[in-house]
Formats: C-alpha cells, sequence, structure tokens
C-alpha cells in the first residue's frame, strides 16, 4: 500500500525540519565566511555583506535549535532528584517541566510577534544586505512557533509513556547507549583491522 505523499512530507518534515535548517544556516555561514576570508586576503577586497549575511544565518541557527533540542530531548538539566525518584514521580516531573517550557515558549512567541510587527511598521533595512529587518527577526517567531509544536509533542509522548508504563529516561538512553555501543564497535572493528 503506497502512503501518501503529503504524509510523507509531513512525516519527513517532523522528523528532519529543525536539523535541515540548522545544517543549512551553519554551511552558509562556514561558506560565506571562507569566502570573506580569500575575498580579503587573497583578492585585498572585502565584501560589506558577509559579516551581516552570517550575523543572520546564526541568528536562524540559535532560534531554531530549542525546537531540535526539545525534539530530541537534548536540553541541559540538572536530573540529580530526578534520577532518584520512582518511575510514575519522574514522569510526573517530567511532564512538568514540559508544560513549562511549553508556557515559556508560548509567552516568548507573544513577545516575539510584537517584535515583528514592530520592524514591518518601523520599515528598517538592514545597512549592508538592506533587506527589511523583518526578515531576521521573524526567526525568533519561526523557533518559538517550533519549539511550541515540539513541546507539545514531547508532553504528549511523556503522558503517553507514563500511561502506557514506559520511562523516559530509560528510553532516552536506550537510544544513545545504542548508538555509543554501535560506535565503539566500529571502532574495534576498524582498530583490528589496522593491526
Amino acid at each position: 500500500m503506497k502512503q501518501n505523499p503529503l504524509k510523507r512530507v509531513i512525516a519527513w518534515l517532523d522528523l528532519h525540519l529543525e536539523e535541515t535548517i540548522l545544517i543549512i544556516t551553519g554551511s552558509l555561514i562556514g561558506i560565506v565566511i571562507m569566502m570573506q576570508i580569500i575575498m580579503r586576503y587573497v583578492f585585498r577586497h572585502a565584501l560589506p555583506w558577509p559579516e551581516e549575511f552570517c550575523r543572520f544565518c546564526y541568528i536562524y541557527f540559535c532560534f531554531i535549535s530549542p525546537g531540535y533540542a526539545v525534539r530530541n530531548r537534548c536540553l541541559l538539566n540538572i536530573t540529580l532528584l530526578q534520577d532518584h525518584l520512582p518511575r510514575v514521580l519522574r514522569m510526573a516531573l517530567d511532564i512538568l517541566i514540559q508544560v513549562s517550557m511549553l508556557i515559556v515558549f508560548i509567552i516568548f512567541f507573544g513577545g516575539s510577534i510584537d517584535c515583528v510587527k514592530a520592524t514591518i511598521i518601523s520599515g528598517q533595512r538592514s545597512p549592508a544586505l538592506q533587506i527589511p529587518m523583518t526578515i531576521p527577526y521573524l526567526a525568533t517567531s519561526i523557533g518559538f512557533f517550533l519549539a511550541i509544536i515540539r513541546s507539545v509533542q514531547s508532553s504528549f509522548q511523556s503522558i503517553k509513556l507514563l500511561l502506557t508504563g514506559g520511562d523516559i529516561k530509560v528510553d532516552a538512553m536506550t537510544a544513545v547507549e545504542e548508538e555509543l555501543d554501535e560506535a565503539s564497535q566500529q571502532l574495534f572493528r576498524n582498530q583490528k583491522g589496522g593491526n
């Protein structure tokens, strides 16, 4: 049975949207900085726009990152207390944290909309690229919107795990441990083959 193309696109975006944006913006920063270095030191003619372009790419990179971190559960956290709680309390605390982050992202999203509106009204343009300043400010709204979506997904995932008897700590650690185990086995095979 063939899957609906729209569902495949949505499934791909669900898995890879943030990381694709992060890869593109990170790559563009590296490429443009290298081009500017070559222009400045080889051709003795620095371009006026690369620094501003890289700054805007970095802004997008930074504001897309929270959604990626929430989706992959790789936010910084201190789990000293959480690790010693029974499973039900640990899961309840995880849900409380997810909902708290969701509320913070919603508040920040509302503030970002106000900032974007202000830049639209002002009509301000960037000095070097001469693009509307709405474009870089839009990174805040996009980033917090994606973080809201990922927080909702993560909250529902935690609730589902709580109801089905799963454990977020065990499930997340199992995936990491599997990746580390596979990497160490590959390293061992490479060392053994080289000797």
